[in-house]
Formats: C-alpha cells, sequence, structure tokens
C-alpha cells in the first residue's frame, strides 16, 4: 500500500525466523482498501516495523477524508526529528508494543507504539532523573512518577495508537517497558485456531458452480453441437460428439489447420463470490491424430477492459505429468486465486492451438475446491498459532489467523461439516 520511505531505516536484529512464515503451499491473494480503519492499521503497522516516515503527500490524505485520528497519528509522527530512533523493545515485528527513544544534543525524545487490535495499558520505567515529560501537544503527563534515580509512566493506548514524548534533557534511559492486554484474549485466538482446524480437518467435498450448464456436453443440438457452448466460427475448427469417459458422450475437439487458434465457450456464469475459480476437466490424446496444445481458460469483462487467465496443456514430452496430455482419461486442473469478484460475462471455456484433436469431457468450474496440499498448507497455519499462543505471541497468532486463507474458510466453508472429505488422487475434487 504504502510507497518506498523517504527514510528506511535498518530492520531490527530480531527478525522472524525461517519456521514462523506462513507456511508455503497457497497462493497469498492480498486485499487492500482506502478505507480509514486500513490506512491507520497500516500506517502505525509501518512505523511499529521500520521506524521510517512514509511518502504520502498531506493533500492526498486529505483527499482521502481520513479520519481525525489518522491525521493526528501522522501528524504526531512527522514532528519527531528525521533520525534512526534506537529500539528499546525486542521482536518488533510482532510485539504488540514497540518502543524507541532518541536523544539529541539537549533534547530527549521516544514514541510508544501499539500496532495490535486491542487496547493496551504500558507502564515504562526510566532510569535516568526526569526533568520533564510533554506529550507531543506540550502537555504534560498527569500520570507521570519522579523518583530521584527515574520514573514511571503509565499509558493507556487505543488500538493501532500512537504516543510521542518530548523531555528537555540530554539523555534518557527507558530501563523497562511492560503491557497488558485483554485478560480473555488468549482463550479466545485459541478458540478461533480450534474452528480453523475442524473446518480443515473435514472440508466438504466441493460441488460445482450451478450456473455451468451441459458440463459433460451430453446434450446435442440439431447441428451436433453440445448445447449452451459457443465455438469460433473458423470451418477449420470442428466440435462433434465422442465416446465420453463414463456416459455415452464425450466433446471432440479438433483443428484441421496448423498455426491457428480455435476455441468454445459457456454461456455466461453467475458472478464469482469468492474470488478463486478452479477450473476441472478431463482430457485424452487420440492416436495417431496429433494433440493440439491446449488452454483451460476464464474470461470476462473488468470494468473496461478485458479479462483472460489460462492455464496450458499438451502432449509434448517436456511436460509434466499434470500438464501432459495422454491416449488415456486423465484430470486437469488450473487454480485462479485473484478472481475479481465484480467480473462480468464470466465464461470458461478451452482455446486450442494448431493441427489436432483431444477428447473433452466433465468440465467443472469450483470457487472453493481445496486439495490435499491447500489442506496441509492450512493445517499448518492453524497449528502455527497455536505454538504462538503458547509462547504467548498473540498478535503473530491474530495475523496468522487472521490472513487471507483462514478469513476464506471462516466465511465461505461451514463449520458445521461433519464428514471427512473423501479420498482423491490430490487432483480431482
Amino acid at each position: 500500500m504504502f510507497p518506498e520511505p523517504l527514510r528506511r531505516l535498518e530492520n531490527d536484529s530480531s527478525q522472524a525466523s525461517s519456521q514462523d512464515q506462513i507456511p508455503t503451499g497457497l497462493v497469498y491473494h492480498p486485499i487492500s482498501s482506502q478505507a480509514n480503519r486500513n490506512f491507520r492499521v497500516d500506517l502505525v503497522g509501518e512505523i511499529a516495523k521500520r521506524d521510517c516516515l512514509l511518502m504520502i503527500d498531506n493533500n492526498e490524505l486529505f483527499a482521502r477524508s481520513l479520519s481525525s485520528e489518522s491525521k493526528r497519528i501522522w501528524k504526531v509522527f512527522t514532528k519527531l526529528p528525521n533520525v534512526s530512533f534506537d529500539s528499546v523493545t525486542k521482536n518488533n515485528l510482532h510485539s504488540p508494543v514497540v518502543v524507541r527513544s532518541k536523544s539529541i544534543g539537549s533534547k530527549s525524545y521516544f514514541y510508544v507504539v501499539n500496532q495490535s487490535p486491542w487496547p493496551s495499558r504500558v507502564s515504562l520505567d526510566f532510569s535516568t532523573p526526569l526533568v520533564n515529560l510533554r506529550s507531543a501537544d506540550g502537555k504534560f503527563f498527569e500520570s507521570l512518577k519522579k523518583s530521584e534515580v527515574g520514573g514511571a509512566l503509565v499509558l493507556d493506548l487505543q488500538p493501532f495508537d500512537l504516543v510521542v514524548a518530548e523531555s528537555d534533557q540530554a539523555e534518557l534511559k527507558i530501563s523497562n517497558v511492560a503491557f497488558s492486554l485483554p485478560d480473555s484474549l488468549a482463550k479466545e485466538l485459541t478458540e478461533q485456531k480450534d474452528q480453523l482446524l475442524a473446518r480443515v480437518r473435514f472440508l466438504p467435498e466441493p460441488k460445482s458452480v450451478e450456473s455451468l450448464s451441459n458440463s459433460s456436453f451430453e446434450a446435442i443440438n440439431e447441428s451436433g453441437l453440445p448445447i449452451g457452448w459457443n465455438r469460433s466460427k473458423d470451418p477449420s475448427f470442428v466440435l462433434q460428439s465422442a465416446v465420453g469417459t463414463d456416459g455415452p458422450k464425450s466433446l471432440a475437439v479438433e483443428h484441421l489447420s496448423e498455426n491457428k487458434w480455435g476455441w468454445t465457450r459457456s454461456s455466461v456464469l453467475k458472478p464469482n463470490r469468492t474470488g478463486r475459480l478452479s477450473l476441472v476437466v478431463s482430457m485424452k490424446s487420440v492416436s495417431p491424430k496429433p494433440t493440439p496444445h491446449v488452454r483451460l481458460s476464464l474470461e470476462g469483462e473488468y470494468g473496461d477492459s478485458d479479462y483472460y487467465r489460462f492455464g496450458s496443456f499438451s502432449a509434448e514430452e517436456t511436460q509434466t505429468e499434470s500438464t501432459k496430455i495422454e491416449d488415456n482419461w486423465k484430470v486437469f486442473a488450473v487454480h485462479f486465486d485473484d478472481v475479481p469478484t465484480n467480473l462480468e460475462n464470466l465464461r470458461v471455456g478451452l482455446d486450442v492451438y494448431g493441427k489436432g484433436v483431444v477428447l473433452v469431457d466433465h468440465f467443472r468450474v469450483f470457487d472453493n475446491w481445496f486439495d490435499t496440499q491447500d489442506q496441509e498448507a492450512l493445517s499448518k497455519i492453524a497449528t502455527l498459532a497455536g505454538h504462538k499462543i503458547s509462547e504467548g505471541e498473540l498478535l503473530h497468532a491474530h495475523r496468522l489467523l487472521q490472513s487471507y486463507w483462514p478469513r476464506f474458510i471462516r466465511e465461505y466453508i461451514s463449520q458445521n461439516s461433519s464428514q471427512p472429505p473423501k479420498s482423491s488422487d490430490n487432483q480431482t475434487p
């Protein structure tokens, strides 16, 4: 969301280890928003993570009509000296509260960031005598307690909040930082983790979208063409019925010309609800005829632009097992994880290039298909979240549980699935 910073500082030495990363196996689908809350969350997160100023034009802030709190945080942070601050807290990437300080000449500064979605009470202990301590608006802190050897300050921060302080002294040392979070938080996160695992372990058998008609090409019109499917008008591109996999018919897709494309498309489907579409089809070659290059494709209209995505398959020896068309029926699949939900005139189909013929059957479209690898990756996310909860790293656990795929599961997969998924070959749902 943010451009490159004007001031980028060295990362904190306490970076997340490799085992802390979200497991691979799923394609992350980023969600961006210009909402006030999203801007505030990202702004506070960048301050906590990188201690950096961001290139955001002030006019853009007003153009977005940001809330007063977002503007306050922005203005307060930009009042600090434009130098690198020293980290007082550790593990600033996932610590709910981050504290940094800096002494310059006869002045000392520090700031406290709450980058969590929960309110937090923060206690700071100082090991140097305090002359005075003011907030960014020039007011003295009423909760400050001074002593001959130091002092203590208690701050109540709202979710995604920032407090800046300044003192008229050449040295100011913060000896300890303590913070509290809601008492029920660990229990709530554990319940979220358990609910996610329950959904993941018993993912229901996916169903093809209802709006895809004649997916097995059984219904044929008077011209011998499958009902509900369109085709290119090139006479060298031929569609005709053939023997199916487990039914009386399949579709023979043949191109009689070299170096030309032919295509067939379904009727318009209902708008995609999840942002994820999987196209699954059975295909086989027809010996001794050559096999053309085949694309499983989807297309639509996205605003004023055409939208087109595809996965490629052929009979070439260089193809992998999952993309090679052979003379026996095989199931092929292609997954798209970032399909716009407002795509109009959505259609799916096949594009064929080059001379040859391929048999096609059981064309299905899913918007919530997860294979075994996806299931394992989701289980690892839930397991890692549980590990972080037991270690007291509650913000890290929260971020794992609120990442894209767990949110997708919560929104589109019912928790009441009572039957485990049927065994499969990891390709056929």
